[in-house]
């Protein structure tokens, strides 16, 4: 059911259960070979950097304006910037390179949550361009996708970031 699941599940909890929820961690992808790691942009920094790189290309504002705009208003919550730090800064000590997007959230499981609960997001991907076909990881989607290409190193890294996450909800006043 996946994103729409996620949603109805989310518009039918109460107010009380929704408090009761310390923090909403969406894990995609676990197991990619030579991850990269994209997190939540808790700040948004990287709709500007989006922004800066439209601009650069050349596109017209008018293609794009309503598309920031959008991201930009993404609801957020004051505990969605420390699970993004305590993220980056455990994924900064295991080597393994970060980018920071903010639009992951609204194409995710996460966005019945977005505003309510702190949120953190980890997808662990390796582009790969392929002809005219950008691949998130080898054979993502695909009839190819078996668990030949699960790397146990990622999943236990996966793994690891999560109880950190749990932790930092567990200890800190996300609330």
């Amino acid at each position: 059911m996946g994103i729409a699941g996620s949603q109805h599940f989310a518009k039918q909890l109460t107010d009380t259960q929704m408090q009761a929820i310390l923090a909403y961690i969406n894990v995609d992808m676990v197991g990619t070979k030579n991850p990269t790691a994209l997190v939540l942009d808790a700040d948004k920094s990287s709709v500007n950097d989006l922004e800066q790189q439209l601009k650069a290309n050349g596109m017209p504002l008018n293609d794009y304006a309503a598309m920031l705009d959008g991201l930009r208003s993404i609801p957020s919550h004051q505990g969605d910037a420390h699970l993004q730090q305590v993220l980056s800064d455990f994924l900064k000590r295991k080597n393994i390179p970060i980018r920071e997007d903010v639009s992951i959230l609204v194409a995710s499981d996460t966005a019945g949550f977005l505003g309510k609960v702190p949120v953190a997001s980890i997808i662990l991907f390796n582009e790969q361009i392929k002809g005219d076909v950008l691949e998130f990881a080898p054979c993502y989607h695909q009839a190819c996708d078996d668990l030949s290409h699960i790397d146990p190193a990622s999943l236990q890294l996966a793994y690891e970031a999560v109880l950190k996450l749990i932790e930092a909800a567990q200890t800190a006043p996300l609330k």
